[in-house]
């Protein structure tokens, strides 16, 4: 059964980075050196183009980030109370020298080294309440930070991550 990651993206941080790694994809060649060869190699065969979309978590998030299965998990993206995209997890990867790369650190002088590359990213303007009670949380649930969930029984909700997973849109 897939999971359901819920992943915020507020503080102005989190912002810049998804305008430069989420919201626009980043060449593979210029993070090869970062990456083992059958990283690389797996991200090359889910690239059409040669790029991928990147996000990452602090290390705070590992007890979150240990629920993540590549090619059997969904992010869900949000800013305020929209979700603005989602997409499967292609690979993952514990990666400090890539993550400072990429982000920097923040002003707590952390970077986000729990690293998330993503396929089938959609940009997408929807309501976050509808996905909490999707996923059985409150309506009003804001999350907070990342949070990985073991999808619930629901044959809707399941056929639709499936969907995505298996690369249907």
């Amino acid at each position: 059964m897939p999971t359901v990651i819920l992943q915020q993206v507020s503080n102005s941080f989190a912002r810049k980075n998804a305008g430069g790694t989420l919201e626009k994809p980043v060449g593979l060649r210029f993070i090869a050196k970062y990456l083992s060869p059958e990283q690389f190699e797996s991200l090359n065969k889910v690239s059409s183009d040669g790029s991928v979309r990147i996000w990452g978590a602090k290390l705070e998030r590992s007890h979150q980030f240990i629920k993540v299965s590549p090619r059997d998990s969904f992010v869900l993206f949000r800013r305020s109370k929209q979700v603005f995209a989602h997409g499967v997890v292609a690979e993952t990867t514990f990666n400090e020298a890539l993550a400072e790369m990429l982000w920097g650190r923040d002003s707590d002088g952390q970077t986000w080294p729990f690293i998330l590359f993503l396929k089938n990213l959609v940009l997408v303007q929807k309501e976050a309440a509808r996905f909490n009670l999707l996923l059985g949380r409150k309506e009003n649930d804001n999350w907070q930070g990342m949070t990985a969930l073991y999808v619930k029984e629901s044959p809707r909700l399941q056929a639709y991550f499936a969907s995505q997973l298996d690369g249907e849109a």
